[in-house]
């Protein structure tokens, strides 16, 4: 089923404000901006994994930006907060900002599935 107009523009503002987050947080991760490596730190993890997972929302983060390949990035970055909220759930944090991402990571996918 084809998008409507309407739903082609909210689609399109969803993706570039995902493209933002995601490439503006993995960025953070990868520049070692002071917050991100002690979070990393106190969930455990080496900082390789740190730089691996900036590197993985950089590129999806732009990737979405781009219509063949966005339903494939979308569900890496799903993965990728999939992670984030057994993380949280592990060190015993808010699970709610990871989720909420995933959500409209996963609804920008379905969205991009229709188009």
């Amino acid at each position: 089923m084809a998008l409507t107009k309407t739903q082609s523009i909210l689609m399109w503002i969803l993706t570039v404000v995902l493209a933002a987050v995601f490439v503006l947080a993995g960025v953070g991760k990868l520049v070692g901006v002071k917050d991100v490596v002690e979070a990393f730190q106190h969930f455990g993890y080496p900082s390789w994994f740190r730089i691996l997972i900036g590197i993985i929302e950089v590129t999806c983060g732009v990737a979405l930006l781009f219509p063949k390949i966005a339903i494939d990035a979308a569900s890496f970055l799903v993965v990728i907060m999939l992670g984030a909220i057994l993380t949280e759930l592990i060190v015993g944090d808010s699970i709610i900002p990871p989720l909420v991402v995933m959500i409209l990571v996963g609804g920008l996918a379905a969205l991009r599935g229709d188009e």
